[in-house]
């Protein structure tokens, strides 16, 4: 009985495998493979059984392919692919191709460098401004807050001729005058000053003279170095004779 054991189960074993490979053959079943698509749509790796590849790499994801009716899933075989993603690679192509055919018809143009950001200050109705000549009225920590203010454009008396953007005391009849006008900088700059005065005078920044005898005829001077972090003063002296007084005065700083 022990013998006859030993050879009936090799024969119910093989039976059984015949019958499971006679099945397997007939019964005609689609095929499913996974498939790696990169981000312009090229499949590139198959995951169908025969492939080492266990996962798609990075920069790509999976798709599912289903084979034809019948197909036993020979090596190398793609199957066909779903119809949906076949459209939407075409589409992907056809938007890479058009990329490249934009950029390459397009002129590089390169972005323009930013230029230095100007800061003037012009004199107009903002000055302080006194006929008096007082101890250390040019330097910044003076107290000139019981001064007037200037007017812009100056009074008109007889002066018809006054430049645009000048001032004067707000006396007409007035025919020295101390002009005085504080800013903040808040970091080290480079910057001009221009001035012109009706009949002569002087220009000072944070109590240096930078401009003397300045008349009618503008003068222009650099002042970065006598510029510093913080509050800084103009002041200017101006004396005028006649009926015709005016100051002018543009500080640029870059």
């Amino acid at each position: 009985m022990k013998y006859k054991n030993l050879v009936i189960l090799p024969l119910i074993t093989f039976f059984l495998f015949f019958v499971v490979y006679k099945v397997s053959a007939t019964v005609q079943l689609p095929r499913i493979s996974i498939a790696c698509e990169s981000k312009i749509g090229a499949l590139f790796a198959f995951n169908d059984g025969f492939s080492l590849l266990k996962k798609c790499p990075a920069g790509s994801q999976q798709v599912v392919l289903i084979g034809e009716k019948g197909d036993k899933g020979d090596k190398g075989d793609t199957g066909s692919v779903d119809p949906t993603i076949l459209t939407d690679l075409n589409n992907k192509i056809s938007d890479l191709q058009n990329r490249v055919t934009v950029l390459e018809n397009s002129t590089y143009t390169p972005t323009p460098t930013p230029g230095p950001v100007i800061t003037t200050i012009t004199s107009d109705g903002s000055w302080k401004y006194s006929e008096f000549n007082m101890l250390g009225w040019n330097e910044v920590m003076f107290d000139d807050s019981s001064w007037l203010t200037s007017l812009s454009p100056p009074p008109l008396g007889e002066c018809m001729t006054s430049p645009p953007q000048s001032m004067w005391a707000q006396s007409p009849f007035t025919s020295t005058a101390y002009f005085r006008k504080v800013f903040n900088v808040a970091s080290p700059k480079t910057g001009t000053i221009k001035a012109s005065i009706d009949t002569g005078g002087e220009v000072y920044v944070n109590g240096v003279s930078v401009i003397s005898g300045v008349s009618t005829s503008p003068q222009t001077v650099n002042v970065g170095p006598y510029l510093t972090v913080g509050n800084n003063v103009i002041a200017v002296s101006a004396s005028a004779s006649g009926s015709c007084k005016w100051v002018q005065v543009e500080l640029s700083l870059y």
